[in-house]
């Protein structure tokens, strides 16, 4: 098993989104991020797969701990995420972001999923890019 994930996009339900390999938002917004698990290690582009990676469902008692790690600068989130669909596909999640964490620039997305005793680990590079506010001419 290779934990790793796909950012998703334009989220509206459990068939309805996109994937992205970024999720992009401005400074100061409030986002949720939406993934969903994979395993790396099977599905790969060699044979044929599009997109790579099987999804990954963990047990309905894992709890999955996300931590964006900018490469920019020392800031670092920390949270929990939930299921987004929890009764229909437990592969996909979601994390908010919010105005207080005062994100700027590129981030990894770390995963921690933990079950039990079995704890299993997982990153997404430059998972998620937060612009800069601009400042109007007006």
């Amino acid at each position: 098993m290779l934990l790793s994930a796909r950012p998703m996009t334009d989220v509206q339900g459990v068939n309805a989104f996109a994937y992205t390999p970024t999720v992009e938002m401005t400074q100061g917004n409030s986002t949720d991020v939406y993934f969903q698990l994979t395993d790396a290690s099977v599905d790969l582009p060699t044979s044929g797969a599009n997109p790579p990676g099987r999804r990954f469902c963990p047990s309905p008692v894992a709890t999955v701990q996300i931590i964006f790690k900018s490469i920019d600068n020392a800031v670092t989130v920390k949270r929990f995420a939930a299921p987004a669909f929890p009764t229909q596909d437990l592969s996909v999640w979601k994390v908010t972001i919010f105005p207080t964490d005062n994100l700027l620039g590129t981030y990894v997305m770390f995963i921690r999923i933990t079950d039990g005793s079995t704890v299993t680990l997982g990153s997404v590079q430059m998972a998620l890019q937060v612009q800069g506010l601009r400042q109007s001419a007006c």
